[in-house]
């Protein structure tokens, strides 16, 4: 108990004297604070967000029935059943496509083909005015070519397409697409730049007309070229890649897509412990230098501390509680600083950002941890960078000590 009483004593005036020690260690634990809250935000909206690592596209899968080494299991409605139940998987797309030609208007549509080719909207152009395409003949047509041709958002499109008889032949026959969106046809895209992008009721409607079949039966029974299979998360990827493999699929995955993206991701995510590191490394030097320093001068007291008749121990608690101070000292300035940081940038800095990274972290229930964390490390670093100088100067003889206060 005496040895906690003066070590409550001595606090004060020890921190007045070191005062500049405590404050760049308390301010370079609120700027950790700080910037290791704003890097983890930055790191999870990469992690999260539709325009960085958390893009459905990255977590999409490619299946095949075609071009591959071994005979994969064909992609038919009951395909589509299948890896539908497979864990981790919130999507599934079978692709088709057939074509069809405007009316001749006289314009520029007159050499044009459209592949009327089913809608998977993660991984096809954007959607840049309008709706998705849900009902029957519903479609997006490219930008560029509606904005060339006249047409807009809710036009009816007339066209011609084929249709297969019994006898092989085939019978040219009319019908009309309604335009109920715009795609984006400027950036790259995975499908024929002159795509007229549909719901699945639609292509089979088509392709059923160029195969001599009925609707019914292709969506049954029709093996689509390809499909697109969706998870819940990146880390999901591989293990639903090797999951439809071993059910017979031919699947691959955007492998070098997502190797060159999560660099971003693992930069992020080792650069908040980095900081840590540094911080750690800095407090741990000012902490042992402050003790050394702390301790020399308190040599003499040490002495007579223990020429009076205070034990070993007791004189290690005194130096090693008020070291712990100092680093609570250090821990709590460093916490405010951290605090006001954040609660600053949210008000006049919250949609600011440098090099990308957004400087304004919204509070969440780690916001505590990264304030409280920070502290307990402090003091720990404090108490343990002191302990060979308190073990050192607490065995120190008091006639020794003696001796040099009478010289």
């Amino acid at each position: 108990m005496r040895a906690a009483r003066l070590a409550g004593w001595l606090v004060p005036t020890t921190a007045a004297r070191y005062r500049t020690a405590l404050v760049v260690g308390a301010v370079s634990v609120g700027l950790f604070g700080y910037l290791a809250q704003v890097v983890g935000n930055a790191a999870t909206s990469a992690a999260t967000s539709d325009a960085g690592l958390g893009s459905a596209a990255l977590r999409t899968i490619e299946i095949g029935s075609y071009g591959l080494d071994q005979d994969p299991r064909p992609l038919t409605a009951d395909a589509a059943d299948v890896i539908g139940a497979l864990p981790h998987v919130t999507d599934v797309g079978l692709w088709a496509s057939a074509q069809v030609a405007p009316e001749p208007d006289g314009g520029v549509l007159d050499a044009v083909v459209l592949s009327v080719s089913t809608r998977y909207a993660p991984i096809q152009r954007p959607l840049v005015e309008g709706v998705e395409p849900v009902g029957r003949f519903d479609v997006l047509l490219p930008a560029g070519l509606a904005e060339e041709a006249g047409l807009t958002v809710g036009d009816e499109l007339p066209v011609m397409y084929n249709e297969r008889a019994a006898d092989g032949t085939g019978e040219g026959r009319r019908s009309s697409l309604h335009v109920v969106g715009l795609y984006d046809d400027e950036v790259l895209g995975i499908d024929d730049p002159r795509s007229a992008y549909a719901s699945s009721e639609t292509v089979d409607h088509f392709v059923a007309a160029e195969r001599g079949s009925t609707p019914e039966w292709i969506a049954e029974n029709y093996v689509h070229p390809r499909g697109y299979v969706t998870v819940d998360e990146l880390d999901s990827v591989a293990p639903t890649v090797q999951a439809l493999r071993d059910e017979g699929f031919g699947a691959t995955s955007l492998t070098t897509l997502l190797t060159s993206a999560s660099s971003t991701q693992q930069f992020l995510a080792a650069l908040r412990p980095l900081l840590g590191l540094t911080v750690a490394a800095l407090l741990a030097a000012l902490a042992w230098s402050t003790a050394s320093s702390v301790l020399a001068a308190r040599r003499a007291e040490i002495g007579v501390l223990r020429a009076t008749g205070w034990r070993l121990s007791e004189v290690r608690t005194t130096f090693t509680l008020q070291l712990a101070a100092l680093g609570a000292v250090v821990g709590v300035g460093g916490a405010l600083l951290s605090l006001a940081l954040l609660a600053v940038t949210s008000v006049v800095a919250r949609d600011a950002a440098v090099l990308g990274v957004p400087v304004a972290v919204p509070w969440t229930a780690t916001s505590a941890v990264w304030l409280v964390g920070p502290l307990v490390v402090a003091v720990a670093v404090f108490v343990l960078a002191g302990l060979p100088a308190v073990h050192r100067l607490s065995r120190v003889s008091p006639d020794e000590v003696l001796r040099d206060l009478v010289r």
